[in-house]
Order: C-alpha cells, then sequence, then structure tokens
C-alpha cells in the first residue's frame, strides 16, 4: 500500500526539481530564489504577500535588503535517506530573495522534519510539488 506521500505525488506531480537547496539551522524563515520560484509559479496559482521582513546576510556588498515577497504552504518532495523513501514536507512561509541557492529551508522546519538526520551533509536536493486545484 502506498503512503500518504507517495500518492500525493502521483496524484498531483512534479513542478521543477532542484539539487541546489541547502538546510540553513541559521534561518529564521525559509526562501526560494527568484529564478527557481518563477519555474514553480506558472504550475502553482501562489499568491506572493508584500512582507515588512528584512534580511541580513554577510553576502551581499548591503547587510540589509527586502525580499521580493512572501508566499505560504510552499510543499516539497525530498528524498529520506534514513527510510530511502521520498518525503513530503511543507514550508509554511517562505520568502523570495535573490540566492544562488533555490531553496533555503529555516532551522523550525529543519527540527520539525527530523532534516538533518534524513539528508546527507546539509544539501537539499528537492522537488517541488505541483499545487492541487481547489
Amino acid at each position: 500500500m502506498k503512503n500518504r506521500e507517495e500518492e500525493w505525488l502521483h496524484q498531483v506531480g512534479i513542478a521543477a526539481k532542484s539539487s541546489n537547496g541547502l538546510l540553513d539551522t541559521g534561518a529564521e524563515i525559509s526562501c526560494i530564489s527568484k529564478r527557481f520560484f518563477n519555474k514553480i509559479k506558472k504550475s502553482n496559482n501562489y499568491i506572493v504577500e508584500n512582507t515588512d521582513i528584512v534580511i541580513n546576510t554577510p553576502f551581499r556588498s548591503t547587510q540589509s535588503y527586502r525580499p521580493e515577497g512572501i508566499v505560504y504552504g510552499i510543499e516539497i518532495i525530498l528524498y529520506n535517506e534514513l527510510s530511502k523513501k521520498q518525503e513530503l514536507i511543507t514550508l509554511k512561509e517562505v520568502i523570495i530573495i535573490d540566492s544562488a541557492f533555490d531553496l533555503i529551508v529555516d532551522r523550525e522546519s529543519i527540527s520539525s522534519n527530523n532534516l538533518l538526520h534524513k539528508c546527507e551533509n546539509k544539501s537539499l536536493k528537492s522537488q517541488i510539488a505541483k499545487r492541487q486545484k481547489t
């Protein structure tokens, strides 16, 4: 018998794939790159909302900047190294940023889904699931 994730994946399919993700235990919110978000927004009807969040990072010439917006409920499918199966998780809040990484998963999502044990070397190979039409 198929588990919930396998059945769900079979029904909705994949919007995009990436092997350029990062588990970031220092991140307070998950992030998706502008480029990668543009790939998935065509097959999903995400609503981008404005946000007052300010990003602080040592990796830009300006220390602080505002993201492009925020989306809610991005579902990703990742390979669980422990169970050797695909697993579905939901990122509750995801900000859209200019980033070299396609997807950055925040510490709360890492902890609540036990991702440090399930994903080797803090790297993330994931797929964005297509949203079901409501």
